[in-house]
Formats: C-alpha cells, sequence, structure tokens
C-alpha cells in the first residue's frame, strides 16, 4: 500500500500541475488536452506520464525540443510524498485521504504563491469543501472549533492586511480562514506563529544574503502552508512547546 499511495500521489501531482498552470490563467482545467507550452503541440499519453516522461526526453519537449520546467518531476514527486506521509501515519482510512489532499492543497498554494504572488479564490475555495466534508466524515476538529479558528485565523491577517496593506494581502486571510476550518482552535494560532517564524527567518537570511533587507518581498502563501502542514501532523507535541514559548 505505500507503493500505491507514492503511485496515486505521483499521478495527482500530474493533475496539480495542470491547475498551477491554468488555474492562475482562468483556463479550463479539463480542455483541451495538455499541450507543449512553448510550440502548442498536443501532447501523448507517453509524453505525461508522471516523472518518467521527463527524464526519458531529457527535460525537453519531443517536438521542438525547448526544455521543460522542472517544477513538473518535482511538484509529482513532492506530491507523492506527501501522499505516502498521509497513508504512513494514518493508515488505510478516511483521515489519511483528507491528509493527503490537504497537502496537495497545500501544495497548490504554495507554487501558484511563489510564482504569482496570488492565492487564488478558487483555491481557497476548493480548500474549504474539503475541510467541512473533513469535519462531517471524521468529526475533527469540532464545529465550534473549526469555527472558531476559522474566525480567528482569518480575522487576524484580515485586520493586518487592513493596517499594513503593502506587507499582507486578502488572500493570505481568505487562506488563513481555511486552515481554521481544518486545524481549529487554538491549532490555528500555532500554523500562523510557525509560519511567521518562519517567514521572517527566510526574509532575515535573504537579506543578509542581498546585503539589504528592505524593499524585499517573499509570498506569505508558503510559509502558511508549511505551519499547517506541521500542525496537522504534530500538533499536540508543539502546542506544548508553543504554550511554554508565549508564557
Amino acid at each position: 500500500m505505500s507503493v500505491l499511495s507514492l503511485l496515486l500521489g505521483l499521478i495527482i501531482g500530474s493533475f496539480l500541475n495542470v491547475v498551477i498552470y491554468r488555474l492562475p490563467r482562468d483556463q479550463s482545467l479539463l480542455w483541451p488536452g495538455s499541450s507543449c507550452p512553448h510550440c502548442e503541440q498536443p501532447l501523448k499519453w507517453w509524453h505525461l506520464v508522471p516523472v518518467f516522461s521527463f527524464f526519458w526526453q531529457r527535460g525537453k519537449c519531443a517536438y521542438c525540443g525547448q526544455p521543460i520546467s522542472w517544477q513538473y518531476p518535482l511538484v509529482e514527486m513532492t506530491n507523492a510524498l506527501l501522499w505516502w506521509q498521509a497513508y504512513s501515519f494514518y493508515g488505510l482510512s478516511s483521515q489519511a485521504l483528507f491528509s493527503a489532499l490537504l497537502g496537495s492543497w497545500l501544495l497548490v498554494h504554495t507554487v501558484i504563491d511563489w510564482q504569482q504572488r496570488l492565492l487564488l479564490n478558487k483555491v481557497n475555495l476548493a480548500g474549504a469543501v474539503l475541510a467541512v466534508a473533513h469535519i462531517f466524515l471524521n468529526g475533527e476538529p469540532s464545529w465550534t472549533s473549526a469555527l472558531i479558528g476559522a474566525f480567528l485565523g482569518g480575522g487576524v491577517l484580515f485586520l493586518i492586511a487592513f493596517l499594513y496593506p503593502a506587507g499582507m494581502g486578502l488572500g493570505d486571510g481568505k487562506m488563513a480562514l481555511v486552515m481554521g476550518l481544518w486545524l481549529g482552535w487554538p491549532q490555528v494560532f500555532l500554523a500562523l506563529f510557525l509560519a511567521s517564524l518562519l517567514g521572517a527567518t527566510a526574509g532575515i537570511l535573504l537579506g543578509l544574503k542581498k546585503d539589504q533587507i528592505r524593499g524585499m518581498s517573499l509570498p506569505f502563501g508558503p510559509f502558511l502552508a508549511m505551519g499547517t502542514y506541521v500542525v496537522w501532523y504534530w500538533s499536540d507535541r508543539l502546542l506544548n512547546w508553543y504554550w511554554q514559548v508565549m508564557l
């Protein structure tokens, strides 16, 4: 089953690449079929085998020879690991399936925000629908915890965006709202704390590398995703540490 979870993750990862490319461009996810972004030649099924096709074609289009972005195999392999992690942690269960879907949702947000500086409403809506389905089917978190988490998690970042629009966008607040539905209260605050810590650390390191901190701009979505992912799997252990730090 571990191997099957990896294979399924690879297949889903291939579809995530379609989502990542087409959704910011307002293109259909189903039609037309995949084609080379350079020569626009329709691709055959053997050009689309996750990871394998990329290396078989030596990272180039089979028609025009233009390089294929490393994003494609990296997204596929990352998603495979996310799905394997979900199965390893929860076994063959609905909790494992929702954990895998959460990982894929976070991955899509991460790549799109890193490339486009966008946290799309459609991606947030999909995440909210999955979170609600998870609560209905698994009863976790409780509705009270989820609604409080959504209200407070989203509210904090909406307030920051209102007070400091140059440093925080409304998309971050919407993503935090959905994070609250997934994680509940108080786990969502731990995720926000970790995201802020990771984002600040990355900003300082990048600033030191460039010998300047002012004027830098890092998308916050990837750090929100990392905070959510860590808390999803290791919240109990981290909450004890979090309250020790905060108190």
